[in-house]
């Protein structure tokens, strides 16, 4: 079993302990979760087995634990001013 980290996924847990985002769908299966699923701190997921043991054993030797969610939502839109939030046609008119 593996411990899940703050904004941990199940593509980093993969890659943790399988050496791959390949092995996502086998852990995913395992554990009765989606591959999106959001995971939560101190959840402990079964293992899957490794697809890139080269890697696998790296990512254990120098304790990688990476976590890459981040705070986006797709339903939110940037909110600021100036050229890099206006878009054509909308709110910046090319004449």
């Amino acid at each position: 079993m593996v411990m899940v980290l703050d904004r941990q996924t199940m593509l980093d847990m993969a890659v943790q302990v399988s050496g791959s985002v390949e092995a996502a769908f086998d852990l995913a299966v395992r554990n009765g979760l989606s591959i999106t699923e959001r995971l939560l701190p101190g959840m402990e997921l079964l293992e899957s087995e490794p697809v890139n043991r080269d890697i696998a054993i790296y990512y254990a030797a120098k304790r990688l634990q990476p976590a890459t969610e981040t705070d986006w939502e797709p339903d939110t839109k940037p909110s600021g001013e100036g050229i890099e939030f206006w878009a054509i046609e909308i709110d910046f008119v090319v004449s």
